[in-house]
């Protein structure tokens, strides 16, 4: 496609898209929590859908815990793996409050090269982990100050 700038745009994948956070434990802090369906046409089910960043990443995953009514046993216990895991009360499902909040899990790469949590970690196993950390920054490009004469426009 022809334009004005004569350029032959070629879509690209940021520094930060491509960074695949490879598998183990990690600090994480919730970025996002919402109320979801999941896609079973049938017989869809609640779900809340998370927002996670990870500890030195730039990248957020996300995470479902979804609420099988046919099998309470299990629902109740991935949330209450979860609710340890980021300091939040049992039961509470004010999911405005969960903003913020830090936990950590253990993360695992699966078949289709996608980063999943596969289970949130508590106690020791949560607190041997380093403090929650910003992602790395990559080299920052100094710029030369120029003066209004060497503009090039």
């Amino acid at each position: 496609m022809a334009n004005e700038f004569d350029w032959n745009y070629e879509e690209t994948k940021s520094d930060f898209e491509s960074e695949q956070i490879p598998n183990g434990d990690y600090r994480m802090i919730i970025r996002g929590a919402e109320k979801a369906m999941s896609k079973d046409t049938v017989n869809p089910k609640k779900m809340i859908k998370l927002k996670l960043g990870v500890s030195g990443y730039a990248k957020n995953i996300y995470h479902y815990i979804v609420f099988l009514p046919n099998n309470r046993e299990i629902t109740n216990r991935n949330l209450t793996n979860f609710f340890r895991s980021f300091g939040i009360e049992g039961g509470n499902f004010n999911l405005n409050s969960y903003l913020g909040k830090e936990g950590a899990g253990r993360i695992e790469i699966d078949s289709n090269g996608y980063e999943k949590v596969k289970y949130f970690l508590e106690g020791t196993m949560k607190d041997r982990l380093p403090a929650f950390a910003p992602p790395a920054k990559k080299a920052k490009v100094v710029e030369t100050k120029q003066e209004e004469d060497d503009i090039p426009f």
